[in-house]
């Protein structure tokens, strides 16, 4: 009942033990313990992401702001799936994934990682316990729309991507407050 070619899936096992010597057996190259944990997000592996992302933010030098800011981000987002994935509405992770983009947030140096944090912040705001601050969700997505705006050749259809996310549009399109960030993100008509 097997298939006749490796799926996707396969491919992603087979390169977690090639991404694990790589990042044992040269710790200060710094991407390969970012895709590391990048795998390990991909395998679902809940523990093994969020301690990759908790010891290279550990190991980055402070004064190295921007893998930092993205080491922070990934760490969020490894919190954010863990906590959707096992649908735990009251994890810690989902308070922890928002402090994490908080802190990225603070470093930020570019309008991308601005804006992602931003992003970020609002996102895990919706498996926060009692998230019921939707004005502060809506003025992480303003800011991250400011943010996006920066970025230089940035494309609109890439915010109305980041906006029509399953989960945060169910969330927006749940609360008339969100309509006109929703609106202001409409195609154009031709």
């Amino acid at each position: 009942g097997g298939f006749s070619q490796p799926t996707p899936a396969d491919f992603l096992y087979r390169l977690l033990p090639a991404q694990e010597t790589l990042a044992r057996t040269h710790p200060e190259q710094l991407d390969n313990r970012f895709r590391l944990g990048m795998a390990y997000r991909w395998n679902n592996d809940q523990r093994h992401m969020i301690e990759t992302f908790e010891s290279l933010l550990n190991d980055i030098p402070t004064d190295r702001k921007t893998p930092r800011t993205e080491a922070l981000l990934q760490l969020a987002w490894s919190r954010i799936n863990k906590v959707a994935w096992n649908r735990i509405l009251h994890d810690p992770d989902s308070v922890r994934a928002y402090e994490d983009a908080q802190a990225s947030s603070a470093l930020a140096e570019l309008p991308l990682d601005k804006f992602l944090a931003e992003y970020t912040m609002a996102y895990s705001m919706i498996f926060m316990p009692d998230y019921g601050d939707k004005s502060q969700m809506l003025r992480h997505l303003t800011e991250a729309k400011r943010w996006f705006d920066d970025i230089p050749g940035k494309d609109d259809e890439v915010w109305r991507f980041f906006l029509h996310s399953d989960l945060l549009k169910a969330v927006l399109d749940a609360d008339p407050m969100f309509q006109p960030i929703l609106a202001a993100a409409q195609k154009p008509l031709s």
